[in-house]
């Protein structure tokens, strides 16, 4: 299977959340053994802002999220630089006006 390319340059304010997934495991006197989850236990995503002045663009962009349906991940560098199989299960896409368009949408490093 042939992965997509998500091309779609977004707006320059970005920032990229990280989590660490933890096991916590409480003994005694209140000491915690913490351990990693997973080999890949850092969950990265990166909220995402587009506003376009086609709004054909924001149409094609919630095009090629639902197609891939929060399911199938796709190609994207990130502003950060990170490269990877990206996932996207959530966005919104709205009208401004009659010229302006935007989309927002969080897009999920696929540790898989």
């Amino acid at each position: 299977m042939t992965l997509q390319t998500f091309s779609w340059i977004p707006d320059n304010k970005q920032s990229e959340k990280a989590k660490a997934r933890v096991r916590k495991t409480p003994f005694a006197k209140g000491f915690v053994q913490r351990a990693r989850d997973g080999l890949n236990n850092i969950d990265r995503s990166i909220p995402l802002s587009f506003t376009v002045r086609e709004l054909t663009e924001v149409s094609a962009i919630n095009a090629f999220l639902t197609a891939h349906g929060g399911v199938t991940p796709f190609l994207w560098t990130s502003p950060t630089g990170q490269a990877g199989k990206w996932i996207c299960e959530e966005w919104e896409a709205s009208r401004i006006n009659a010229v302006y368009g935007s989309l927002t949408a969080t897009f999920t490093l696929d540790s898989l």
